[in-house]
């Protein structure tokens, strides 16, 4: 029932293509798995005190391990094992590149094209997640991770199985996690009514496929990036996500929504997820006080950009709806935080999320956020009345 800082259990929407269509955006593509972390930080991913290579151990970079073949994940706290290295060479590295490979700074390794951080419990942490403690020989340890180096339970958490014998679609296509994911659609899940009930504060993330409302006696803690399989500007209105939370909304601030320092000495600054940016599609409301960004103050202010201009952490996309008891800042006009980019989901009005609360009733509004220097009045109401 605590803050952001201290959520424990997470819940991530994935959208699978079960019709072999080549998208998953279907009605019946949606489900959502379920991870209890062990503790707040690596559930979070958040960025260690004292970062260096051997203590970062859910950020990192892509290998091959066969020469030519496709990148698999290693974080960085394995890049000085000497089984990473071996790995090296058979991937095609001469022993030379290997063994400074396997010596390479913190900075080094999160500056690579497509280095990045995941939260505990990602199939790419493999590495870190499977310990001999946990009953994994080497050979299931000593890998690179990939989409389907699943880790029921890991050193960082365990996923909740939904079903022992999952349906032969999903089986087929998703046969590493299959029996923990739980539809959405009826047509799978004969139980699902469109509500996902959490008492206690929980952490979200991940692609819709469907309608949804989660709802949480205490915080949402939006952990990563929350959007749509089916692009919400298309007006299809067939996904759609309620955020209900009895206290507040927040963006976390981690080592994926947040540019680190990844220089021993000095500042060099990392963003290590997939798009500098952060976005979330859905509907929020925040009974008690408001959709915030955690640390909003704090952090760099200078370590990317929104659409050119430059601050600390790129663009806040939200899409959908905003309800909230007292408007809450996500960031400042010294950089920190994020600059806002928010427009409204038409879908909302006529096809809200299950069991949402609604009017029935909407006014079209509009406001702008102005900068007082410089403020004239005159040219405001001109453009915005361009027939007076």
């Amino acid at each position: 029932t605590g803050s952001a800082s201290g959520v424990r259990m997470r819940i991530e929407f994935v959208a699978i293509d079960l019709n072999g269509n080549g998208d998953s955006s279907g009605v019946e593509e949606g489900f959502f798995k379920v991870y209890t972390g062990t503790a707040a930080g690596t559930l979070r991913a958040d960025w260690p005190v004292t970062a260096n290579a051997s203590t970062v151990t859910q950020c990192g970079d892509w290998h091959p391990v066969v020469p030519a073949g496709p990148g698999k994940f290693f974080p960085a706290s394995v890049h000085s094992t000497t089984w990473f290295r071996n790995l090296m060479v058979v991937g095609g590295m001469t022993a030379a590149q290997a063994t400074s490979e396997q010596g390479a700074s913190l900075a080094t390794i999160m500056g690579r094209t497509g280095a990045r951080c995941f939260l505990a419990g990602a199939p790419q942490l493999v590495a870190v997640e499977r310990t001999a403690a946990l009953g994994f020989g080497a050979s299931a340890i000593e890998k690179g991770g990939d989409d389907t180096t699943f880790t029921v339970t890991g050193a960082n958490g365990v996923w909740s199985r939904f079903i022992v014998t999952p349906n032969a679609t999903v089986q087929a296509r998703r046969p590493w996690d299959a029996q923990y994911l739980y539809p959405l659609h009826r047509t799978i899940n004969t139980a699902a009514k469109g509500v996902v009930h959490v008492t206690g504060t929980v952490g979200v993330s991940g692609v819709l496929s469907g309608k949804v409302t989660l709802y949480s006696t205490n915080t949402i803690v939006v952990l990563d990036d929350l959007r749509y399989a089916n692009d919400p500007g298309k007006g299809v209105c067939q996904d759609i996500m309620g955020l209900l939370a009895a206290v507040d909304i927040a963006v976390a601030d981690n080592a994926i929504n947040t540019p680190q320092n990844v220089a021993s000495s000095g500042t060099t600054y990392r963003v290590m997820d997939d798009t500098k940016d952060f976005y979330v599609h859905g509907v929020m409301m925040a009974l008690n006080t408001s959709f915030t960004v955690e640390n909003y103050a704090l952090g760099p202010s200078n370590a990317t950009n929104c659409e050119g201009a430059v601050n600390g952490r790129g663009c806040l996309y939200l899409t959908g709806g905003l309800i909230q008891a007292a408007r809450g800042p996500v960031g400042l006009l010294s950089g920190r935080g994020y600059i806002k980019r928010y427009s409204y989901d038409r879908c909302a009005i006529i096809n809200p999320p299950p069991y949402f609360p609604t009017t029935g009733r909407f006014t079209d509004n509009r406001y702008y956020e102005l900068d007082p220097v410089g403020f004239n009045p005159t040219a405001l109401y001109k453009a915005i009345t361009p027939d007076k």
